[in-house]
Formats: structure tokens, C-alpha cells, sequence
């Protein structure tokens, strides 16, 4: 814990940018507005094509860095940022999305009291929605999440929807012993979840249960169709997960990733990708996980049994 004398740690606001022209003034003014000001804020303009790049070098705040590269998806853009920042804390913010004006103060406060954590993160609202009694229904409370062999999978699965990137501050430190956000392949979907889980298996991390964050849903990568997501990085580079995981931790990964694969298997299902299903049922999941009703429904779309598989489908999809 920080004394009352101490200064407080430097913290760096990282801002992936790509074709948000419309909001990305938004997004700088409730950067600047904070009641703790950050020290730096990195725009990193992930090869646009409109004149968003433009809005920010006009942006009156000395404090704002602008950096330029070809197009690599928004974890090579975050991660980019970070490097070239020098905060001991780091935070997120999409280019549509905006910080209510403690959210620097409240989130990283929780850092300043905590040395060992890795990471602090809040809820949000989209659409006037706030989204904290579904946290609360998932079993998630205010304070320190500390993952152990004994934890429930599904908590952790709800603890890796909770951290967003505009919702988290992360600790440098913490960052770079996990190696950021993934980014190979041009990822463009799930690049978060990869590396809030294995910060999740390996760090203590806070949860703020309060909304401090607005999430533009309309025009975000929330909004884009179920149909075209590709297989999240979680699958993709599943191994790798696993090399990385406290040994003592990989029996509650493998289940994690049961869950998630039973999860997106129904989507993939719903969505007439069979042979996509059918692999994550196969590659992640096993009988003894049937006590999960995502792997269930996912089971019986594998097994194509015809108008109950779709009804299980949708009933889980429903659910969610």
C-alpha cells in the first residue's frame, strides 16, 4: 500500500485506433477529464483509412503521442502502445468507447493498495444497460479474484468476460510477464480473452464492481455478427496456455476451456458450422464435463441429432 506521501505510480492510457473517426474525440475527452489525470496517452493508429489519425494530431493535450502502423488487429495495436509507453500502470481504452470521470481513480486506487496484484478491472454499460446485476448472477463480488485448483471453472470463465480491455488497468509489470494481448495472424476477435486468462491464472487481480466504463456496442467489435467469427485464440493456441499455466492449475484450465469450447461450439452450430463444432467438441471436452450445460447442448449439436441439437443450441444461446 502506498503511504500518503508516496507518489503515485505513473499511469499510461494505451488507444488502439482504426476507422472511429466519429468517436475518437469522444474517447480523448474523457481520457483528459479524469480526476487522475494520466501521464501519457498513446494513440496507436492501426492502418485507417479515414481521418480519425488526423482528429487526434489536432487534439489539444501535449500529453497525447501518436503512432502509426499497417494494419494488425487491436492486440498488435495495444501492445505496440504499451511497449512504447513508460506508465508502471497501463490502461485501455477503444477509440468508441468512453471513461466515466473517476475511472482512472477508482479502478488503479485499487494497484496503489495492493502491491500484489496484477491487474484491477471494473464493469461497463452499453445501450443504457448496466451490465453489474449479470456479474452479480454469475457469482463475481467486489475485491480480490485469486484463482486456485479449487476455484469453479465457471467463475473463471466469468471473471475472463468481466476484464475487458477499456475496463482494465494492468500492472507493467504484470503485462510483460504474460506477454500482452495476442496478436498473431492478424487476430481480430478473442485477442483479450487469451491473455486476461492467463493473467487471471497467474496473478491476484481486483474486481471493481461498479460500471465506470460506456461501451459503444453499435459501432464496436461487440456488434459484429456471431457468423464471422473466426476460432478465438484460446483454441488456436491452446497449447501454449497450457506450457504457461502454474502446473497445479492446468487441470482447472483444461475444464475452463471445456466450457468456452461447449460455448462456441453452439454458437458455431447455430451459425450451420458443423465441422467447427464437432472439432471443439472433440479436441476439448470429455464426458465428464456434461455436468456443464454449455458442453451438453454442444454434445448433442456434435452428435447432429437434427431439430434437438438446433433447440439445445438455441436454448444455450438464450441463456447466455
Amino acid at each position: 500500500m502506498l503511504s500518503a506521501m508516496a507518489p503515485r505510480p505513473p499511469i499510461s492510457v494505451v488507444v488502439p485506433l482504426h476507422q472511429k473517426r466519429a468517436t475518437v474525440a469522444r474517447c480523448l475527452t474523457s481520457i483528459v477529464q479524469q480526476t487522475r489525470p494520466p501521464d501519457e496517452i498513446v494513440v496507436v493508429d492501426d492502418g485507417s483509412s479515414d481521418d480519425g489519425a488526423a482528429i487526434v494530431a489536432s487534439y489539444p493535450d501535449d500529453r497525447i503521442r501518436l503512432i502509426r502502423q499497417a494494419n494488425a488487429g487491436p492486440g498488435a495495436a495495444r501492445n505496440r502502445g504499451a511497449r512504447a509507453s513508460g506508465g508502471d500502470y497501463v490502461a485501455f481504452l477503444d477509440a468508441d468507447d468512453a471513461w466515466e470521470p473517476s475511472f482512472l481513480e477508482q479502478v488503479a486506487a485499487r494497484l496503489d493498495a495492493d502491491a500484489a496484484l496484477g491487474a484491477a478491472a471494473c464493469s461497463y454499460a452499453t445501450h443504457g444497460r448496466d451490465l453489474l446485476p449479470l456479474w452479480r448472477r454469475r457469482g463475481l463480488r467486489d475485491g480480490t479474484f485469486r484463482v486456485g485448483p479449487a476455484t469453479p471453472a465457471h467463475r473463471v470463465v466469468s471473471a475472463v468476460a468481466f476484464m475487458s480491455p477499456c475496463t482494465t488497468v494492468v500492472r507493467r509489470s504484470a503485462f510483460e510477464r504474460h506477454g500482452g494481448f495476442y496478436e498473431r495472424d492478424h487476430c481480430r476477435y478473442g485477442e483479450d480473452a487469451f491473455f486476461f486468462l492467463r493473467l487471471l491464472l497467474g496473478e491476484p487481480v481486483s474486481l471493481v464492481l461498479k460500471s465506470l466504463v460506456r461501451v459503444d456496442a453499435a459501432s464496436s467489435a461487440l456488434n459484429r455478427s456471431t457468423a464471422a467469427r473466426p476460432v478465438e485464440p484460446l483454441f488456436a493456441a491452446a497449447g501454449e496456455l497450457r506450457r504457461s499455466a502454474p502446473p497445479e492449475l492446468v487441470p482447472l484450465l483444461r475444464e475452463v476451456l471445456a466450457l468456452r469450447a461447449g460455448k462456441t461450439a453452439c454458437v458455431a452450430t447455430y451459425w450451420g458450422r458443423h465441422a467447427e463444432a464437432r472439432g471443439l467438441v472433440a479436441d476439448f471436452t470429455a464426458l465428464r464435463d456434461l455436468r456443464h450445460p454449455w458442453v451438453l447442448a454442444a454434445r448433442l449439436c456434435a452428435a447432429g441429432l437434427g431439430p434437438l441439437a438446433a433447440g439445445a443450441a438455441r436454448l444455450a444461446l438464450a441463456s447466455r
